[in-house]
């Protein structure tokens, strides 16, 4: 059996590093991933000034700017990285499980982590995500393990990974509180308490504290940025809403409509084997801990962006809390080994055809829920490239930093909308404008929309392309109840020439 299991896992990781591999190759950076790729190429001394102005610690940065030296700071080369904190998130979540709930327990976790639509969307991303996850395992596994055998050992290993996870998120000071919460209550229900271990956890806090002593004036920067209060017409409506959509990405992904019936069918599924873990398991304390992170770290997530000026963003949250997927799949985990074998099969399966949808419509480009991941800017360049007259200018409208970034890669540059404005009587041969909607309103769209009317009347015929198609059953869903534009491409190209 054991051997089995061994073979079972390194098969899952086997699959779980091709997938990852092959979307990292396939799909162009997006925004996101643009920012990292364009201030780690720049190196260590540009990333140090980041840090008084960026919404995250530096820590992913600088070590994507030294691993950038080595393998490069394109597509494959940067999130290779990612990749490799991914697999070790794995197979954290695989002993963390295992030694939480049992071994079947465990292969279940990492088979629906290794498998779920947003695990394999975000795990290779050239950003801090497959990082966040591990350092929230470790900090997590190691405060378990001291609770249980009280050794100096795990108490080191938590200290050290919760300061490395402060550094790299500012949203770690939540699972740390939250690994408090449980200490002290386990501490507390003993029946042989030992003040030993309680003084050497506190001095634990103190010395995390100590050594993330410089960050915290980059937090409170942070803070004072987002202090304000957010204008919501109806609190709860908002909670609930907010509370809907994280649930769903969190199981489902970012690639499955709510219209598709598959979607349907992997809630029910997914919800009712989560129910069914509680029924099961509810005199399990060790079950209760990866319940108790996701319920904590999504409970105070959801409360700042309904409170808080970063409720514009809250569409974020389940990628920015990508490190609480690992808890939810041993969770769900725990759910399938209860149910009788015939029950788990079909559950089983059902709930692979449903990620196996998800997936497929993430290398297709289909169903995204936010578009702004499905656009193929090489593709885009790609085009630009083969069909440009000799001296033809490309111009990226104002909202995406991953156009500005391929656009220099494929050497076109970065001209601004004045130069074309302040262009003699000797006009350019083409220029190419590059549209790019985005799902809320933005400052400058009419100014946009006059330089395109200028170079339609300047120019003898204009052609547009559009990339990154919205899925039509969820356009009219996200205007409606996300508060979103209802654009059919996310990106489209203007091509203003004169025949």
């Amino acid at each position: 059996m054991r051997r089995r299991s061994s073979i079972l896992l390194i098969l899952v990781v086997v699959i779980s590093i091709g997938l990852q591999l092959w979307a990292a190759s396939r799909q162009s950076f997006w925004e996101d991933e643009a920012f990292t790729a364009i201030f780690a190429s720049r190196g260590p001394a540009e990333v140090a000034k980041v840090v008084d102005w960026d919404v995250h610690p530096p820590l992913y940065l600088y070590l994507a700017a030294y691993w950038g030296q080595i393998y490069g700071y394109q597509e494959l080369g940067l999130r290779f990285l990612s990749i490799l904190f991914s697999e070790f998130a794995l197979f954290l979540t695989y002993l963390l499980a295992t030694d939480l709930l049992g071994k079947k327990t465990g292969l279940c976790a990492a088979i629906l982590l290794a498998f779920s639509p947003l695990f394999l969307m975000f795990g290779h991303n050239a950003r801090y995500y497959s990082l966040s996850a591990v350092f929230a395992l470790l900090v997590i596994y190691s405060m378990w393990l001291y609770i249980k055998y009280g050794k100096i050992r795990y108490l080191l290993l938590y200290i050290a990974s919760s300061i490395l996870f402060l550094y790299l998120l500012f949203a770690a000071a939540v699972v740390l509180v939250a690994c408090n919460l449980w200490y002290l209550w386990g501490w507390r229900l003993k029946e042989n308490r030992s003040g030993r271990s309680l003084l050497f956890w506190a001095l634990a806090q103190l010395l995390v504290l100590a050594a993330y002593y410089p960050g915290f004036q980059s937090l409170l920067n942070l803070v004072q940025r987002t202090a304000e209060v957010a204008s919501v017409s109806n609190w709860l409506v908002e909670f609930i809403k907010r509370f809907i959509y994280t649930g769903y990405v969190f199981g489902l992904g970012e690639t499955l409509s709510p219209l598709n019936p598959l979607a349907w069918i992997g809630g029910i599924i997914l919800i009712g084997t989560g129910l069914y873990a509680i029924k099961s398991q509810r005199h399990n304390q060790d079950f209760w801990l990866p319940v108790f992170i996701v319920f904590i770290v999504i409970l105070s997530g959801l409360l700042v962006s309904v409170n808080a000026a970063v409720s514009s963003t809250w569409q974020n949250l389940p990628v920015r809390a990508f490190y609480v997927l690992p808890f939810l799949a041993i969770w769900l985990g725990a759910g399938l080994v209860a149910l009788k074998p015939r029950w788990m099969a079909v559950a089983g399966a059902l709930i692979a055809i449903v990620y196996a949808a998800g997936i497929y419509n993430y290398f297709s480009g289909a169903q995204y829920l936010r578009p702004i991941f499905s656009v193929p800017w090489r593709t885009v360049f790609q085009d630009i490239q083969s069909q440009a007259r000799p001296g033809s200018v490309v111009v990226c409208g104002p909202g995406d930093s991953a156009c500005g970034y391929y656009s220099e890669l494929f050497g076109f540059g970065a001209p601004s909308a004045s130069s074309l404005q302040n262009q003699s009587g000797n006009p350019v041969p083409e220029v190419w404008w590059i549209k790019i909607y985005l799902s809320r309103i933005f400052q400058g769209k009419d100014d946009e929309q006059a330089i395109l009317d200028q170079l339609a009347r300047q120019y003898g015929a204009v052609s547009t392309h559009g990339y990154g198609q919205q899925d039509p059953s969820l356009r009219q869903l996200k205007s409606r109840f996300l508060g979103q534009d209802n654009y059919e491409y996310r990106v489209v190209i203007y091509r203003f020439y004169n025949p």
